[in-house]
């Protein structure tokens, strides 16, 4: 079928309009993408990775992901992904509107990238960085874009230092002053936090509103009222740079030295404490420790006026006949201030005693019993030390609380639970005034001593014994016994007694001109109020005579045994000798029958 020439004509111009539109439409589509990713590229903050489309299968990436330190290298990286449409790809890096590098790659079918090596130093800190892209599509039609980074640059300070607010020297109690820590060229201003510290205490902290990024001096200030217990107390302030997760980790820190407070009235008294015994001299000067117009002393006792333009001062009473003293040192300087001397007035106890409580005479065994100490006229108690000993054996120690600074009358008790053993025990109790290092050396102490006796029966110290002795001779028994007195000993003879009872410990008898009459059993019998107890000696006698006869005897008979057994043997063996003679010759008679 042949084609007309006008519809032929027809179909040109319609495919003509057609492709003019579909190209107009590509256009548009590409203009829009770009300012999309121009806007996009606006609103991102710094410190992030800036990721734009510039086609849909296209896009670009600026880092640091961190904020940088002055005066050390550091890249900035210009990537592009995925820019396979592209013909061309120009990248090319700008500080401000100034070209500082670029790059050209020819049909990219990878990623690209283009990095920049800065040094900044703070006065770039805010300087815009800009990446530009610059894509040839083809067909003429080409494609740019620009993002751009705002370059942050963080400074840790020069120094960071504590002083005084309008003062210098020494601090007066009761007065408030400020402490000002200044940190020195930092930046950016609003990262820095500040923190005060007493010792390892934290105080305070302190973070700044400003908006500067370049380094700027800041200051923190800290109130204090010290008292005269703060002298030497230390602060300390830290200047902190926390940028977060794009900064440096640990955050960069740095601490001022330490303030050490001098807290009081510039004087020094020697000695800083006087002791003294009661009715006894006492003396202390004062010495100023800056320039001044006058120094004195304030006291109840040895009260001194005011002495102009003189560096120190005595203080000094012949006889201590106050408890409650507190001189005080004054001076006049820029202004007046004063400080207290401590005066410790001590007395030694009028009497220290032990007795038991609710009881009196012996103890029994086995029973509880307090023991009480008591201290008479004694100052200061709260540095007095009560020591209890069982002979040389440490019990206990007491101390007291009371804040008397008058004489006064004390105690202290100990439990005591006596055995038979603890029988004329000595128990000591010690009154110690301990006065520290400015008291008297060995420190003065009072001791009592009480040694109890228990209520026992009568025990004997040996048993029960036999005893041999010779007739006409002299014996002596010894008996000897513990227990409660008063005790009663009696000496018996076979259950009679012998002579008269005796009183005490200890008892002795004696026996003359032995005979098998006075041999027998002796006993000693102990008796008190709480038992009885014996112990007996069995007596044997023998004669020295009939020991000779006894011994003669057994000589004798024991010579007769040895004789009879001798006889024996000899017959014996005579018999036999002759036994052997009267075989041998019938012996010999066979023989020669046979022969």
């Amino acid at each position: 079928m042949k084609i007309p020439l006008w519809a032929s004509g027809l179909f040109l111009l319609l495919h003509s309009w057609c492709s003019r539109a579909e190209t107009d439409m590509a256009e548009t589509t590409t203009n829009h993408n770009v300012a999309d990713t121009t806007i996009a590229g606006e609103s991102n903050p710094p410190f992030e990775n800036y990721n734009y489309a510039i086609t849909d299968n296209v896009s670009i990436i600026i880092a640091p992901m961190e904020a940088v330190a002055e005066g050390k290298d550091h890249t900035l990286r210009c990537y592009v992904q995925n820019p396979s449409p592209a013909k061309s790809l120009t990248l090319k890096w700008y500080r401000g509107v100034t070209e500082l590098k670029n790059e050209t790659f020819d049909r990219p079918s990878l990623n690209v990238s283009l990095d920049l090596v800065i040094t900044p130093r703070t006065a770039d800190s805010g300087e815009h960085y800009q990446c530009k892209a610059e894509i040839y599509l083809g067909s003429g039609r080409y494609e740019e874009h620009t993002v751009t980074l705002s370059l942050v640059v963080y400074k840790i300070p020069d120094s960071v230092s504590i002083t005084p607010v309008n003062h210098t020297g020494v601090m007066f109690e009761g007065k408030e002053y400020r402490l000002q820590c200044d940190i020195r060229d930092i930046a950016p201003a609003q990262y820095v936090t500040v923190r005060w510290y007493e010792k390892d205490a934290l105080l305070k902290t302190y973070t700044f509103n400003e908006t500067e990024i370049r380094p700027v001096n800041l200051s923190s200030t800290l109130v204090i009222s010290p008292k005269e217990a703060d002298y030497g107390i230390q602060y300390r302030c830290e200047a902190e740079l926390n940028l977060g997760r794009l900064g440096p980790h640990p955050p960069p820190k740095v601490s001022s030295d330490n303030f050490t407070v001098i807290c009081g009235c510039p004087v020094e008294i020697q000695p800083p404490t006087v002791v003294v015994e009661f009715g006894k001299p006492a003396a202390a000067n004062c010495t100023a420790l800056v320039p001044i117009y006058g120094i004195g002393w304030e006291s109840s006792h040895g009260s001194v006026g005011l002495k102009e333009r003189v560096p120190n001062l005595l203080w000094n009473v012949t006889e201590m006949r106050l408890w409650d003293l507190q001189p005080m040192c004054f001076i006049n300087a820029l202004e007046q201030c004063s400080k207290l001397l401590n005066v410790v007035v001590y007395k030694i106890p009028d009497n220290v005693s032990i007795t038991p409580v609710n009881h009196t005479g012996g103890m029994v065994e086995g029973r509880e019993y307090h023991l009480q100490c008591d201290i008479t006229g004694i100052a200061p108690v709260q540095n007095v030390t009560v020591r209890w000993y069982k002979g040389e054996t440490s019990l206990k120690n007491d101390t007291f609380n009371d804040s008397s600074r008058t004489p006064v009358n004390t105690s202290s008790t100990v439990t005591i639970s006596p055995t038979r053993a603890d029988d004329m025990a000595k128990y000591r109790c010690e009154a110690e005034l301990n006065l520290g290092l400015q008291g008297p050396r060995p420190a003065p102490k009072v001791v009592s001593d009480f040694i109890i006796t228990l209520l026992t029966a009568p025990v004997f110290l040996e048993q029960n014994v036999t005893l041999h002795a010779d007739r006409g001779k002299t014996i002596t028994l010894e008996c000897r016994v513990n227990g409660s007195t008063p005790l009663q000993l009696q000496w018996q003879f076979k259950g009679n007694q012998i002579g008269n009872a005796t009183r005490g410990r200890h008892s002795n008898l004696s026996i003359e001109a032995l005979s098998q009459d006075k041999a027998g059993e002796y006993t000693c019998v102990a008796t008190n109020t709480y038992g009885r107890a014996r112990r007996t000696y069995t007596l044997l006698i023998s004669d020295p005579q009939m020991n000779w006869i006894v011994l003669a005897l057994c000589v004798v008979f024991v010579s007769l045994i040895v004789s009879v057994i001798l006889v024996f043997f000899y017959k014996y063996r005579k018999g036999r000798i002759g036994y052997y003679e009267i075989f041998s010759d019938i012996q010999l008679q066979r023989n020669e029958v046979r022969s």
